[in-house]
């Protein structure tokens, strides 16, 4: 089961964040019905890098970690998986800026029409780039966002799935109208064909 969890508060990077790491993919495995013998080894398995991606050391599933200001996510799939969150931060000229020097010409034309649509192409290649593990600067497809697109990566098929976020509104109203306000966008990159993607509240 394809599966975001999304907190809200203190967090920490790198080997500080890996307990909350651990908590989402408990709470992933026990709503994925997985039972708790893989729970049992997420708690004792290391994580480590291959590729420039974290992952659980020969566990079943991938997961793929972002954060914004005070807002973490996190996606798991039995497959892997990419995932980027953005709030629209203000940024004056930057953001133009960005987008003349990074995004190829199709990206750079619509990242151009407002702050939204800048950071809708942000998180579209970033979620790419968690994907590949090469990162948002990489040569990646010249894709316009929409909520449901396919490209082809290092030579197989991906989703790249825009997500709604008024999907957390019922678990987590405050949280929702902060993200609505300030405005954020999320995209997952999923291998394709592996199905829907949940979106929940990490407490």
């Amino acid at each position: 089961m394809n599966e975001i969890l999304i907190y809200r508060g203190k967090f920490g990077h790198g080997i500080a964040g890996e307990p909350l790491v651990r908590k989402a993919a408990e709470s992933w495995a026990a709503d994925n019905g997985s039972g708790s013998e893989l729970v049992e080894k997420i708690v004792k398995t290391p994580i480590v890098r291959i590729n420039g991606r974290p992952e659980f050391q020969d566990l079943p599933f991938d997961f793929s970690i972002s954060h914004s200001i005070d807002v973490w996510a996190i996606l798991f799939s039995e497959e892997r998986c990419g995932l980027d969150l953005q709030f629209f931060r203000e940024q004056g000229g930057r953001l133009s800026q960005i987008a003349d020097r990074f995004f190829p010409e199709q990206q750079r034309k619509f990242a151009k029409s407002s702050r939204a649509d800048f950071f809708r192409v942000w998180t579209l290649r970033e979620a790419m780039g968690k994907y590949t593990g090469k990162g948002v600067l990489d040569d990646l497809p010249d894709l316009i966002p929409e909520k449901d697109m396919e490209a082809e990566l290092e030579g197989e098929w991906v989703e790249l799935r825009e997500i709604d976020l008024s999907l957390i509104r019922e678990s987590d109203p405050e949280l929702y109208e902060c993200m609505r306000k300030t405005g954020a966008s999320m995209t997952a990159c999923l291998k394709k064909g592996t199905g829907p993607i949940k979106v929940r509240t990490l407490k």
